[in-house]
C-alpha cells in the first residue's frame, strides 16, 4: 500500500513539474503569439517655465493659487467631484476661501501645460 502511495505521488509530481515546465517555456499558442516589444516612446519632456504654487498648505480654508495671468484654475476634491472653475487675475493669483476640510486637487492649464497641485484644508 505504501509503495503505491508513493509512486502516486511521485506521478503527480511528475505530472506538476511537466506542466510547469511547459508553462515556462510558453508552450501555449497564446504565449507564442505575444511580443514583448515597445509600441511607442514618448516624447522627452522639458522642464517648465510656469511657476504654479499654492499656499498656505495644509490651510484653514483659505489659500491661494499663484500662476500666470488668464490661466485656467480647476479644482476637484479627494474623490474627484468638482468643485468650480476660476482664471488666474492681472495679480496672478486666485483666492479660495472658505473651503470645507479635505484633500482638493487644483489643476492649472496654461499654453498648453498642466501643472497639478495639491491642497490640504484642515
Amino acid at each position: 500500500m505504501k509503495k503505491g502511495l508513493v509512486a502516486y505521488a511521485m506521478c503527480l509530481t511528475t505530472i506538476a513539474f511537466a506542466q510547469e515546465e511547459q508553462h515556462l517555456q510558453g508552450s501555449s499558442t497564446e504565449a507564442k503569439e505575444q511580443t514583448n516589444e515597445i509600441i511607442k516612446m514618448s516624447s522627452r519632456v522639458e522642464l517648465s517655465e510656469v511657476d504654479v504654487r499654492v499656499y498656505p498648505n495644509p490651510s484653514s480654508g483659505n489659500f491661494t493659487i499663484v500662476g500666470p495671468e488668464g490661466a485656467q484654475v480647476t479644482v476637484y476634491s479627494d474623490l474627484g467631484t468638482y468643485v468650480g472653475t476660476w482664471l488666474i487675475g492681472p495679480e496672478g493669483n486666485v483666492y479660495m476661501d472658505e473651503m470645507p476640510s479635505g484633500v482638493f486637487i487644483c489643476t492649472v492649464l496654461s499654453d498648453g501645460e498642466r501643472h497639478v497641485r495639491r491642497v490640504i484644508v484642515m
